[in-house]
C-alpha cells in the first residue's frame, strides 16, 4: 500500500492511499524504457480521453470530477483549497487510480467474475459507509475501490493454488526479514515470535494483493496498450505511476471555457 500525498494545509495531512499494489518490478530497466515510449510516445488518438486502455476510455471529464471531490474534501477538512502546486501530482494519482480499476475490471472479465451493485452495497455498509474510504480515495472513486478490492478477492479464489504458492514464499522472505529486524532491536525468545506473529498477522493481507499483483495485474498491464494524455504527464509500466504533467484545470474552469485536452491528443 503506497501512501500518495494529496494536500498537507496546517499540519492535516489528506492522504489517497490506493490499497491495490503498484510494484511491478520484473520489467527489467531496459524493458521498461522501450514500454515507456511506446505508452506515451504517440499520444492520444482520442479526443477528451486522460488515458486509454486497450481502447477503453478514460475521459478528462471524470478526472476532472475526481478533482471536484478531492477539493471538496480538502475544504471541508482545512477550510482551505488544495495548493496549485500539488494539483499535477493529485490529477496524475488520481488517473493511475483508475487505470488500475480499470485493468481489474478487464481481469474480471476474462476470469468471468461479476460483482453487482448489491456487493459493493453490502462492503461498503459493512465497513461503516464511504467516509471509512475517503483517507484511501477521494469520494468519487470509492465505488470503483471497492469493487477492485472484491475482484480481487474474487481473483484470489479462482487461482488458489497458483496464488498460494506465490504468496508463501514471499511470507518466509517476510518473516526472515522481520525476524532479523526485532533480532537487531533486541528482542528474543516469547517476546520476539509474539511480536513477529503480530507484525506478520498485520501484513497477511499485502502479501495477498501483492501476490495477486505480480502473478496476474502485471502480466496483464504488460499486454495492455496504455495510452496517457500529455497533461497528465508520462505512464511507469512497472508501477502504474504517472509522473505529472502540466497542471490540469479545476472542474469549474473547464466548464468555464477551458479546452477538454489541448495537447495533440484528438484528430
Amino acid at each position: 500500500m503506497l501512501p500518495t500525498e494529496l494536500a498537507c494545509i496546517d499540519g492535516k495531512v489528506l492522504t489517497v492511499r490506493f490499497p491495490l499494489p503498484r510494484r511491478m518490478g520484473a520489467l527489467t530497466a531496459a524493458t521498461a524504457g522501450a514500454a515507456l515510449l511506446a505508452l506515451t510516445g504517440c499520444g492520444l488518438t482520442k479526443a477528451g480521453a486522460a488515458a486509454v486502455v486497450d481502447g477503453e476510455q478514460i475521459t478528462v471529464e471524470t478526472i476532472e470530477a475526481d478533482m471536484s471531490a478531492v477539493e471538496a474534501q480538502v475544504a471541508q477538512s482545512s477550510n482551505q483549497q488544495l495548493p496549485a502546486g500539488q494539483r499535477p501530482q493529485v490529477a496524475s494519482n488520481l488517473l493511475s487510480n483508475r487505470i488500475q480499476f480499470l485493468l481489474y475490471e478487464q481481469l474480471a472479465a476474462e476470469h468471468d467474475i461479476e460483482v453487482d451493485r448489491s456487493a459493493v452495497d453490502a462492503q461498503i455498509e459493512e465497513a461503516g459507509g464511504v467516509e471509512a474510504f475517503l483517507r484511501q480515495v477521494p469520494r468519487s472513486q470509492v465505488r470503483d475501490l471497492v469493487r477492485s478490492l472484491l475482484i480481487q478477492e474474487e481473483l484470489r479464489s479462482a487461482n488458489a493454488g497458483e496464488l498460494a504458492q506465490v504468496a508463501e514464499g514471499m511470507r518466509e522472505q517476510q518473516r526472515q526479514a522481520q525476524s532479523e529486524r526485532l533480532e537487531a532491536m533486541g528482542m528474543e525468545g516469547e517476546q520476539l515470535q509474539s511480536q513477529l506473529d503480530a507484525m506478520m498477522a498485520q501484513i497477511e493481507p499485502q502479501i495477498w494483493s501483492t501476490a495477486i499483483s505480480e502473478t496476474l495485474v502485471q502480466p496483464h498491464a504488460e499486454a495492455a496498450d496504455i495510452e496517457v494524455s500529455p497533461r497528465y504527464g508520462q505512464i511507469d509500466p512497472t508501477t502504474l505511476v504517472i509522473a505529472p504533467g502540466s497542471s490540469p484545470l479545476s472542474a469549474t474552469e473547464n466548464q468555464s471555457g477551458g479546452g477538454a485536452l489541448a495537447e495533440g491528443g484528438g484528430n
